[in-house]
């Protein structure tokens, strides 16, 4: 565990003890965790799978089609794509690159991203990008064109492919959620390419249920609170004890996804003030939990 799921576990403890004597605040609070922007489905807590991943294998072509709004334009290909459980362990587990690290063209292939990604990963943090000096003579003598430096990636902590989002301050909880699929799952999703430059081209998977063309899908999951994460079975919140809300990947439309970085972001109105670590706070352990009642760590939001 890091110092955020330590912290998170210390707080219910001793806050637990506390409600048990207070039985009505204890009901106040689970009711507190039923309001419609906490039961909503989070983004940090959701699969993402992204129509460019190039780990994705292509699938048969069904059709072909000219992209929406472009009657003109060239005949786009349209495949469907298979996926099963362990595709999706493979393509949405966090990856971990210790030190000291790979070449740029091994960690892209592992992120399934080209070069240009993993250097603005670096320019971001979400990678660390080191040179190393080697001998002018021999590298030259071996290949003319070989750099005077060589550079190496790794990472400080899990990445999400397919997001900025596991290696912020969610805790080793938010990084089982590929686990919790059932191995006998399997989804067929449509995916097409649009040209942007002569070349070029974007990839798009279609929702299966508005038929939109997103760039990424997502699989919506409920929070894994502290009390499941204890083995404790009581009453919780709407988001804790309901069910999946989907049992495959949907767009961000119809998955009625909220973002944390949106919540961070959004100007408090008079009044009345936005405290997105109490939030999450809230949504991790079911309500119980206040933000002032759990230590903040540095790296925390």
């Amino acid at each position: 565990m890091d110092q955020l799921d330590v912290n998170l576990f210390d707080a219910w403890h001793r806050v637990t003890r506390e409600l048990r004597k207070n039985p009505r605040e204890a009901a106040k609070r689970r009711k507190g965790s039923l309001r419609p922007t906490l039961a909503r489905p989070l983004r940090s807590w959701s699969l993402t799978l992204r129509a460019d991943d190039k780990r994705i294998a292509a699938g048969a072509v069904v059709r072909y089609m000219r992209w929406p709004g472009t009657p003109d334009g060239p005949l786009c290909a349209v495949e469907a794509v298979t996926l099963t459980a362990n595709d999706v362990r493979r393509f949405c587990r966090p990856i971990v690159i210790p030190w000291p690290g790979v070449s740029i063209d091994e960690a892209a292939r592992r992120c399934g991203v080209n070069r240009a990604t993993i250097h603005q990963w670096a320019k971001r943090g979400r990678v660390v990008m080191d040179y190393y000096a080697c001998n002018p003579a021999s590298a030259r003598q071996a290949n003319p064109n070989h750099r005077l430096a060589a550079k190496r990636v790794w990472t400080r902590r899990p990445i999400d492919p397919s997001g900025d989002v596991i290696c912020g301050p969610w805790g080793q909880m938010r990084q089982a959620l590929p686990d919790r699929i059932s191995r006998f799952w399997q989804q067929t999703l449509l995916r097409s390419h649009r040209p942007t430059t002569p070349g070029a081209y974007i990839r798009f998977f279609a929702c299966p249920r508005c038929r939109r063309w997103m760039k990424n899908v997502y699989w919506p999951m409920p929070v894994w609170t502290i009390a499941q994460a204890m083995g404790l079975q009581i009453q919780e919140s709407r988001m804790a004890s309901a069910a999946l809300w989907s049992k495959g990947f949907i767009c961000r439309h119809c998955a009625g996804l909220i973002y944390e970085s949106v919540e961070r972001r959004s100007r408090p109105s008079p009044g009345r003030h936005v405290d997105v670590w109490d939030r999450f706070v809230q949504r991790v352990s079911g309500g119980m939990l206040r933000g002032r009642e759990v230590a903040r760590p540095q790296s925390a939001m």
